[in-house]
């Protein structure tokens, strides 16, 4: 190996030493739950429906969501 390659090993093998792994990607359905979820605070925020409708209404639909785009 030459100098400057085990100089790019060395600085990898330091920062290996303070990086933390990935994280795990995001679920599919993800932007649909997430316009679902804005959809639903609008909702409440206009009197359309209850907080606790709502919280059914939307848990319900959200698994449904996330179901449906693991498939």
């Amino acid at each position: 190996v030459d100098s400057m390659t085990q100089v790019v090993f060395d600085y990898v093998a330091k920062v290996s030493e303070k990086a933390s792994a990935i994280d795990a990607p995001d679920p599919a359905g993800k932007g649909e739950v997430e316009t679902l979820l804005a959809q639903t605070a609008d909702s409440i925020h206009y009197g359309e429906i209850d907080a606790a409708e709502a919280t059914e209404t939307y848990t319900a639909d959200a698994q449904r969501i996330l179901q449906e785009a693991a498939e």
